[in-house]
């Protein structure tokens, strides 16, 4: 015998379901704004954003992270070009200055080899960039999507589902005409509830805009080596002038379009790549298996880079 909730008439029924609905939506998404909400810094955790690195994580995610590493490297001279987009490292450069993460794609590169050619070996560019996805995630920058969050999202839109369907068939049963709507609520409800795209919290894209503010004055421009890193790390490779930047292009090689920033040096800029948001979901409360139900706030990547 089911609950007599299912043998509700119509104008009964359907304003209640309507209600259940948004109170499942909107506790879901609370209780995922909670989940996302940014830890208590301390002296061993201080920000991520002070490492430039961590910034084209939260940009683009691990491979952003090694493009611009790439771009650095070969900024500093620590990349030499040999032709068909191969790069390989100079010999006897002195790598005291780098870096951590600089120093472990710079060892990738003791053969030849093309930047694409090293970011396809994605576990090893998930692998190195590891640290920076927790850091990010304890600052409150990026959302925690793990095996929790998929757990949570599955259950709710499992029960959704059984329920539309016991109400279609008692519906069909008792006579009842209204489930048609009862079926448009519940896709509704399963869109809402499917997790968003971007990876970035609220706090994390506000934290980008104000490092692109911040780094505006060096897209066009070339300047120093921090100056090279923290602009490739806030807006990407792909948006740096290739007249200012002209190695820019052994990364992201394809050419074309104008930069549209008014003033300074209107040189061109690379057209693919860009300012890619971080890592997409792959479907319905897909989880990514990295992520874990809570992760450690502990250091995960190297300081600042230096000249």
């Amino acid at each position: 015998m089911l609950p007599m909730f299912f043998y509700w008439n119509d104008s009964v029924f359907l304003p209640a379901y309507a209600v259940l609905l948004v109170l499942a939506i909107a506790g879901h998404r609370a209780w995922l704004r909670w989940r996302d909400r940014p830890e208590a810094e301390s002296p061993r955790t201080p920000s991520p954003l002070t490492d430039p690195y961590a910034v084209a994580y939260l940009r683009g995610g691990a491979d952003e992270a090694v493009r611009t590493a790439v771009f650095v490297l070969l900024y500093r001279g620590a990349l030499q070009h040999l032709g068909k987009k191969n790069l390989q490292q100079v010999a006897g450069f002195n790598t005291a200055g780098l870096h951590p993460l600089e120093a472990q794609v710079l060892a990738r590169f003791d053969t030849p080899r093309s930047a694409q050619g090293l970011l396809w070996e994605s576990s090893w560019t998930r692998h190195l960039t590891d640290g920076y996805e927790a850091r990010l995630q304890c600052a409150g920058l990026l959302n925690r999507r793990g095996a929790l969050e998929g757990r949570v999202c599955r259950l709710l839109v499992i029960a959704a589902l059984l329920l539309a369907i016991v109400r279609t068939v008692v519906s069909v049963q008792m006579g009842y005409t209204g489930f048609p709507l009862m079926v448009g609520a519940t896709l509704v409800g399963l869109f809402l509830l499917r997790p968003g795209k971007g990876a970035q919290t609220a706090l994390g894209k506000r934290a980008l805009e104000q490092q692109k503010h911040a780094h505006q004055e060096w897209v066009h421009r070339a300047g120093s080596v921090d100056e090279a890193t923290w602009v490739a790390a806030a807006f990407g490779v792909a948006a740096l002038s290739a007249t200012a930047y002209p190695m820019a292009m052994h990364v992201m090689p394809i050419m074309g379009r104008r930069t549209a920033d008014g003033g300074g040096d209107s040189g061109t800029s690379m057209a693919t790549g860009g300012d890619s948001s971080s890592s997409s979901d792959g479907g319905w409360c897909s989880s990514d298996s990295s992520s874990g139900d809570s992760g450690s706030c502990g250091d995960g990547g190297g300081g600042s880079s230096s000249d």
